[in-house]
């Protein structure tokens, strides 16, 4: 039991994932790793990624931004290009930007899921229905030509309303 519980809490961590019989940190087209891991992968490059795309961003602009964990590193580079609006369904995003001066934060409720740290499920797909944006930072797992990939369906949804608005 001490080895399940130590298990659980470095999966809890999002430093691996349980499966039958045990442990494993190998990549998977399965599994998408939890955000906090993510967070701190390629930082530099979700910088530069985050620092290019907010050239594109000017005051009075509505802005969404998906669950990706490049999306966090854009928060620095908004700050100066207010008033902004922004559309997302990222906890940590919620709470970062909800404090700063000049950005009216629209934060998409619905289900909490824990190792993507967002909101999804027909709450949150209902109300991007009703919101529209100027510019959209999203991201996927994988891309092959033009076309996009992500492997978990909740993940999808939410994203195609993002588009569509």
């Amino acid at each position: 039991m001490t080895i399940h519980r130590g298990l659980d809490e470095l999966e809890a961590q999002g430093l691996w994932r349980k499966q039958r019989g045990g442990a494993t940190i190998q990549s998977s087209t399965h599994f998408d790793s939890d955000f906090r891991y993510r967070t701190q992968l390629c930082a530099s490059e979700k910088r530069c990624v985050a620092q290019r795309t907010a050239e594109f961003i000017e005051p009075g602009m509505s802005v969404m931004l998906d669950d990706g964990s490049t999306s966090q590193a854009i928060v620095p580079s908004l700050v100066g290009k207010s008033p902004l609006t922004v559309i997302n369904n990222n906890l940590s995003l919620i709470a970062d930007l909800g404090g700063l001066a000049g950005i009216t934060v629209l934060a998409l409720g619905g289900t909490y899921s824990k190792k993507f740290n967002v909101f999804f499920g027909i709450l949150t797909e209902s109300a991007l229905q009703d919101l529209r944006a100027d510019v959209a930072l999203m991201s996927s797992s994988s891309v092959d030509g033009a076309s996009p990939f992500h492997q978990d369906l909740e993940v999808v949804a939410v994203k195609r309303r993002m588009m569509e608005s």
